[in-house]
């Protein structure tokens, strides 16, 4: 039985509502992404930061000489502060940028108020630094950090070697707290609701949890680190938003929870499964990561997703047939647990292609063509 398929029709008539489709192709690994109301910033490892309020026309924020770019604060509606991976942490200071170079390796950082002064911590793989006036910094604890988090007066960083430390007197002394802990390489720490979660480096989340005992005949309140799922996956990312949480891992896409313990794939027509950014408007939910590509999805669609409606028979339609560009094109067949089926190239985007070495069922085809232009279908092959 012969099985072909038009290019056109790819182009234009099977984008399926519901999936994760492409926005932007930044060209290099995307290593946050943060919101600002309409407003979306790429921070990336090689392109600075790129940014848009309409979500079709790009450009770079100008003033941050340094191109590998983390952690980003929105203060008094407007871009504050990005972290670097080589030249420590800018500060927007309006009309110009300020550079703390000292600090090197910034992973993650916080301000908070205290005594009518505006607190900087941040944490590096040198240490945990504190400054008063962003130019000048303190170092607090030397060591190999990767994330921090604050509840109250409370201060929780994460380490990737040392596991979790906590102060209570503004970085003076640090206790750690470790037990539970199945390794001490710590990605990400972040407060959901009242509870207090880390993502380890392919062992899963794990949250901190109090239990109480009787001890002779006394009521005894110990906390300890429970598994919170996702075993064997390393988590780069946590992103809480009302009542779900978003985690992005290293090798399995994305997952959401709404309890914190249970999580659900949500991964379709996603081809990059390397998520370290993940953002949300309360519309929509972005994500991006190694392959550099940013992918939207709406909220509505990832909580109930859609029913495929569009289908492909196995005699297309010819009508609407006509090439499109004369570039460089591969077109390509993932199943949809985002395995690779089949990959085709060609000089130019032809105006069909055999698929009849695909089997009866239902594919993400991607078509990428030279000047990083890429759109990825949902289709059904009856």
């Amino acid at each position: 039985m012969f099985k072909s398929i038009l290019s056109l029709i790819f182009l234009c008539s099977f984008t399926v509502i519901g999936q994760w489709s492409p926005l932007k192709d930044c060209g290099t690994f995307i290593n946050a992404l943060t919101m600002n109301g309409k407003t979306i910033y790429a921070s990336t490892n090689s392109k600075g930061i790129l940014t848009s309020s309409d979500l079709k026309n790009w450009s770079p924020i100008t003033g941050i000489s340094c191109m590998n770019v983390g952690k980003l604060l929105i203060k008094n509606n407007k871009l504050s502060a990005a972290a670097t991976f080589n030249q420590g942490i800018f500060f927007n200071n309006t009309t110009s940028w300020s550079c703390a170079s000292s600090l090197g390796n910034v992973q993650d950082f916080v301000q908070y108020a205290l005594q009518g002064k505006t607190i900087t911590l941040a944490v590096t793989t040198s240490g945990i630094y504190k400054s008063t006036n962003t130019t000048t910094w303190t170092l607090l604890k030397a060591g190999y950090f990767s994330s921090i988090t604050m509840n109250g007066a409370t201060i929780y960083v994460s380490s990737y070697n040392a596991g979790v430390i906590y102060s209570t007197n503004n970085g003076t002394t640090w206790t750690s707290i470790n037990t539970g802990l199945p390794t001490l390489t710590i990605n990400k720490i972040i407060f959901i609701g009242s509870t207090l979660y880390v993502g380890t480096n392919f062992k899963g989340l794990y949250s901190y949890i109090a239990t109480t005992t009787k001890v002779n005949k006394k009521n005894v309140t110990t906390c300890s680190w429970k598994p919170a799922g996702l075993n064997s996956l390393n988590i780069t990312t946590i992103i809480p938003y009302s009542k779900y949480t978003f985690v992005g891992t290293s090798t399995n896409g994305v997952y959401m929870s709404t309890n914190g313990t249970t999580w659900t794939a949500i991964n379709e027509s996603l081809i990059d499964k390397a998520i370290y950014s993940i953002t949300t408007n309360g519309t929509n939910v972005y994500v991006g990561g190694a392959q550099g590509i940013i992918y939207t999805r709406t909220l509505a669609n990832i909580i109930k997703p859609p029913k495929l409606a569009k289908t492909i028979n196995d005699t297309p339609q010819l009508e609407n047939t006509k090439i499109v560009s004369h570039s460089p094109t591969t077109i390509s067949y993932y199943n949809m647990k985002g395995q690779l089926i089949n990959a085709q190239t060609f000089s130019y985007i032809p105006t069909s292609i055999s698929i009849k070495h695909l089997a009866t069922g239902t594919y993400i085809q991607a078509i990428k063509t030279t000047g990083m232009k890429f759109k990825t279908n949902m289709i059904t092959i009856k």
